[in-house]
């Protein structure tokens, strides 16, 4: 089988893979993070816009490429969807990437001893950032309608149309979207395991009483096991593509057969498929490594089975109903015409 077919395998039945369970993944993560005995956590902001720009980006990454795989490629001959695409795509991903950031720094501020760092983590300052982050994403990432076009030769005929631009892209992706979030979530989660270590246990807010104030710290703790989890396996994805880019800049000048470059094209595609999997995969992350989520999820279940319980006994009860009503209508024409044949 050559390298192309398997591509073809990988982006159909591999995008197909991503875009079911990052979908089912993501819709659950958003059921969880929106219950009310989360929402005083104030991370919960940010892994919720995780969520919410995770199943935006992975479907945005996923369809076209699984069109491309039955080689009924959508963007590549559309200026519009190629531009489309790389602007939903880039903003997507820089969001995720911050608000991953926010959740490390949120993480690193509640296990802080002074309670001046402690302050600085609330819900107003973290639906403030969320915003923030939203109005700095937007405009970062207009330059794709120009940088961006359709029609352009393989093996990338949607992608940036120039040297120059090519070059504004790799820097932005390797500053925004990659090294520089990484670089930050690293330092601030060392940070944050740094503060567990030395207290012995996290410090929070003065709480009512003792009991509550061991919850939320077992649920802090959950949720910086949960992160860190997240941050390995951003890190090891969102490198890999950055790290092609400089190899393709450095060798432009190079001569390149028909075989290598077939090489180069599978390797950048298999790259992207990785690079996905974070988005894909985080539902599935936290419920592996949290315990608190386990514990919400198992209540959602138990939430939406009452729910679709309830609607099945109600359409039974109204069913039996019916079937009641219908069969009294029957019965009393038959009783009245036996009196009537007795009167006669």
């Amino acid at each position: 089988m050559s390298l192309n077919a398997v591509l073809a395998d990988i982006n159909i039945y591999g995008s197909i893979t991503y875009l079911v369970l990052g979908t089912i993944g993501c819709l659950l993560n958003v059921l969880v993070f929106t219950r009310r005995s989360l929402r005083s956590t104030t991370c919960i902001t940010y892994l919720l816009g995780t969520s919410i720009v995770d199943l935006i980006s992975l479907c945005a990454a996923t369809i076209p490429t699984i069109f491309r795989g039955l080689g009924r490629s959508i963007t590549a001959n559309s200026p519009v969807l190629c531009k489309l695409q790389f602007f939903i795509l880039s903003t997507g991903f820089t969001l995720s990437a911050w608000f991953r950031v926010c959740t490390s720094i949120d993480r690193f501020l509640t296990s802080c001893r002074s309670i001046q760092y402690r302050n600085l983590s609330t819900k107003k300052i973290s639906y403030r950032t969320t915003v923030l982050m939203i109005i700095l994403a937007i405009p970062t990432w207009c330059q794709t309608f120009y940088c961006f076009d359709a029609n352009l030769k393989p093996p990338t005929p949607c992608f940036t149309m120039n040297d120059q631009c090519k070059l504004v892209n790799n820097i932005l992706l390797i500053i925004i979207q990659s090294f520089g979030p990484v670089i930050i979530m690293i330092v601030f989660s060392l940070l944050t395991l740094q503060n567990v270590r030395n207290v012995g246990s996290l410090v929070v807010p003065t709480v009512s009483s003792s009991a509550s104030s061991s919850r939320i710290r077992t649920k802090d703790r959950q949720l910086i096991t949960m992160l860190l989890f997240q941050i390995t396996l951003f890190a090891a994805s969102t490198v890999l593509i950055p790290l092609y880019n400089f190899y393709t800049y450095s060798t432009q000048n190079a001569i390149k057969s028909v075989y290598r470059l077939t090489v180069e094209n599978f390797i950048f595609q298999l790259f992207v498929f990785l690079a996905l999997t974070p988005y894909a995969t985080t539902f599935y992350l936290y419920t592996m490594s949290g315990r608190i989520f386990r514990d919400e999820l198992r209540k959602v279940f138990i939430k939406l089975c009452g729910k679709i319980g309830l609607q099945v006994a109600q359409s039974v009860e109204s069913t039996a109903t019916h079937l009641v009503t219908q069969s009294t209508r029957h019965v009393q024409p038959t009783r009245s015409n036996i009196q009537t044949t007795r009167a006669l």
